[in-house]
């Protein structure tokens, strides 16, 4: 391994280490299995929004760092979803009815399952008010 792969697996390491530990129960997510969140979603009107994360992936983390404590990005997912995190390598059935093969995949289902809208990958706060833009809500 060159001098500079050495150095850059050294800082990517470093930035997961400080990003911390993924806690899928931190606002604004809610510990509920899905079913449980489509339930609610049907009672109050809302969709569900899926996080599907793995525990080593980096930009998981910086989602959880930076995006998911944004207050406008938490105010409205709160408003109008019925947000959960999935942990795709323990809730393998889950992730693959959804097709995940990439971290993080986030998915807005309708109460009746159907996928509205996906993204692959980290997004900011602005990037997620431009996706969530397309929803039209």
């Amino acid at each position: 391994m060159s001098r500079l792969h050495a150095v850059m697996w050294t800082a990517l390491l470093a930035l997961a280490a400080c990003e911390g530990a993924i806690d899928p129960a931190a606002p604004p997510f809610r510990t509920l299995a899905y079913e449980e969140a489509l339930a609610e979603a049907s009672r109050d009107g809302k969709l569900v929004f899926l996080d599907f994360y793995a525990t080593w992936c980096p930009p998981c983390r910086r989602l959880d760092a930076s995006t998911w404590k944004d207050p406008g990005v938490t105010a409205w997912l709160e408003a109008n979803t019925v947000p959960i995190k999935v942990d795709a390598e323990r809730s393998v059935r889950l992730a693959e009815q959804f097709h995940v093969e990439a971290y993080p995949t986030l998915v807005f289902v309708d109460p009746t399952q159907g996928e509205v809208l996906r993204s692959l990958g980290f997004l900011d706060p602005n990037g997620f008010a431009a996706l969530i833009g397309r929803l039209g809500r």
